[in-house]
């Protein structure tokens, strides 16, 4: 499958002729599929998710740099928006491990994760991907945690 672009005449190869097309192929901001009745589909994709401010807040995020942290478990708001599709899933790492993912917002579109900031302590980190596999790291932060450390 070849995209041809009718202004710069510029062609993008988004598969080759050997290759299942049984989920999507993402090349960029270019998407290919085949349907059930073995069409080729071919559609461009419009942007990446962006954080919205917190309801009630000026914030995109619950957290600030050298913010300390004092309650455990720490519940790590965010509020991505996405402008094309929907938004499939949001990842919560701290120190680089995953501590959880949330699939679904409350009523504001708000996604959540406990934290517990006994085990891991200082850099957080919230990815968010669309329903076609896009991720953008939404916030990267550290934090302090004021409060005994068990670490991992």
């Amino acid at each position: 499958v070849i995209l041809y672009n009718l202004t710069t005449g510029a062609e993008t190869t988004l598969a080759d002729p050997g290759d299942a097309l049984d989920i999507p192929t993402i090349d960029g901001n270019h998407v290919a599929w085949v349907t059930d009745g073995a069409d080729v589909m071919l559609d461009t994709l419009a942007g990446t998710p962006v954080f919205a401010a917190l309801p009630g807040s000026g914030a995109l995020i619950n957290l600030t740099a050298g913010q300390v942290i004092t309650s455990n478990p720490y519940t790590i708001l965010v509020h991505p928006t996405i402008d094309f599709g929907t938004i499939d899933r949001v990842e919560f790492f701290v120190d680089g491990v995953l501590i959880g993912t949330s699939k679904t917002p409350d009523a504001n579109g708000v996604y959540s994760m406990n934290w517990d900031t006994s085990i891991y302590h200082s850099t957080v980190k919230v990815i968010a991907y669309n329903k076609t596999g896009q991720s953008t790291t939404l916030a990267e932060v550290t934090v302090q945690v004021g409060l005994p450390y068990a670490g991992k």
